[in-house]
């Protein structure tokens, strides 16, 4: 499977993903159904869109998390912000 992302517009905020980053990013998109696994909510892959996957790392990359499988997830823009503003939705960036 080939997939090519749309080219970020802002490179801070979507930094350039390597071949293998995309890979492992569709393997656990595959796996987890598609589907945010806190909330649920269908994803789609296209980086991008309003809805669109985010990779979560379970075990942040600060506290030592990696990039394994088993270290990362599938979630909404909704879910994936709480996990990094102490359960409330992160502001808009502006």
């Amino acid at each position: 499977m080939t997939l090519a992302f749309p080219k970020p517009r802002d490179s801070q905020f979507f930094p350039e993903d390597t071949a293998e980053k995309i890979a492992i990013r569709v393997k656990v998109f595959v796996r987890d159904g598609r589907r945010c696994i806190d909330c649920g909510k269908p994803v789609i892959l296209n980086r991008g869109e309003w809805n669109s996957m985010h990779l979560m790392h379970l075990k942040s990359k600060g506290s030592g998390g990696d990039w394994s499988m088993e270290n990362l997830a599938t979630g909404c823009l909704t879910c994936h912000s709480k996990r990094h503003n102490g359960g409330k939705p992160c502001p808009p960036k502006r």
